[in-house]
């Protein structure tokens, strides 16, 4: 008897063991959203199959990590009727979630086009078409984020993130570099309050086995020196601009209770619950009141300068 449960015994902790080192290399190598993925799908693969100007480079990192950027003008125009400079107003970020790329933003990039001078879509470290660097779970990706704000002089700037790229949105507004302060807005799609809790959900929801795999894997890469991000009160009363939070009610990697969370503790914020809404980002900006909400919000931010004062307040 003591034969069998050892070697059950045994089994169980190489079979942990084994669930533990897949997931943990996936959570910092997740599945990589490329041209050819997008090609795949019939899906654009870049912003002139939509018929869209833009300028493609990368931001280099200290670290070496290289990450693509595109760059697309907007449709304001100036009160004399001429093209605004994009350098003098409003610069719209995506920040897509984990496991997604630029491509996942670009079929839903176009309406956002007359909101703004400019969009701009990057790839996240370690996501997409990026080099040189492996994915942090948000350990780091707002210095990413606001290095991509400095390098594009934008005096205000609105972030738009899904998942976990809500929280580096969020993160990011809430940090203490001058460059944050051009951050004029935020709207969070899904965000997580915890990384633990999402990381739980997302594998239920692919009914996979999460605790005490989870927690292995979170030690273990903590114990390597990634920290994965998750959003405490204490970082969301630093935020000082106006936030939208889009939550659905059956989202269960991010419970609609983080959202809640997010709304409640940030100084100026708002929540739309989206009955019925999941873990997507396309059935959250299809959901009624979505539009009417982002454009109160963009009106709102449109009119504070880069120093998150009113225009004409010095």
């Amino acid at each position: 008897m003591f034969g069998t449960l050892l070697f059950f015994g045994t089994a169980l902790a190489l079979l942990l063991l084994i669930l533990t080192a897949i997931l943990a290399r996936e959570m910092t190598h997740p599945p990589r959203r490329t041209m050819g993925y997008a090609l795949a799908r019939g899906l654009p693969s870049d912003p002139g199959e939509m018929n869209l100007a833009y300028d493609s480079w990368r931001l280099d990192r200290p670290d070496g990590a290289h990450l693509p950027v595109w760059e697309i003008p907007g449709m304001v125009r100036g009160g004399d009727g001429t093209d605004a400079r994009a350098d003098e107003g409003l610069c719209i970020i995506f920040v897509h979630g984990w496991g997604q790329s630029r491509l996942d933003f670009l079929p839903l990039a176009k309406p956002w086009l007359a909101s703004a001078e400019r969009i701009v879509l990057y790839d996240l470290r370690g996501h997409g078409e990026s080099e040189r660097g492996r994915a942090r779970l948000g350990d780091g990706e707002a210095e990413d984020l606001l290095a991509l704000i400095g390098r594009l002089e934008a005096p205000r700037v609105l972030l738009i993130g899904f998942s976990m790229g809500a929280v580096i949105a969020l993160d990011a507004a809430a940090s203490a570099p001058e460059t944050a302060r051009r951050i004029v807005g935020v709207i969070a799609y899904a965000p997580y309050i915890s990384f633990h809790r999402s990381l739980c959900g997302r594998l239920r929801r692919n009914h996979l086995p999460s605790r005490p795999v989870t927690d292995l894997a979170i030690l273990g890469h903590l114990l390597f020196g990634v920290k994965p991000r998750s959003l405490d009160a204490d970082r969301l009363r630093r935020i000082d601009c106006p936030v939208l939070v889009v939550h659905g009610e059956r989202d269960i990697v991010s419970p609609v209770e983080h959202g809640r969370a997010v709304a409640e503790t940030v100084k100026d914020a708002e929540l739309l619950r989206v009955p019925g809404g999941e873990h997507t980002m396309r059935g959250l900006v299809e959901a009624e009141e979505h539009a009417e909400r982002v454009e109160q919000l963009i009106a709102k931010v449109r009119g504070v300068a880069g120093d998150r004062r009113p225009a004409g307040h010095g």
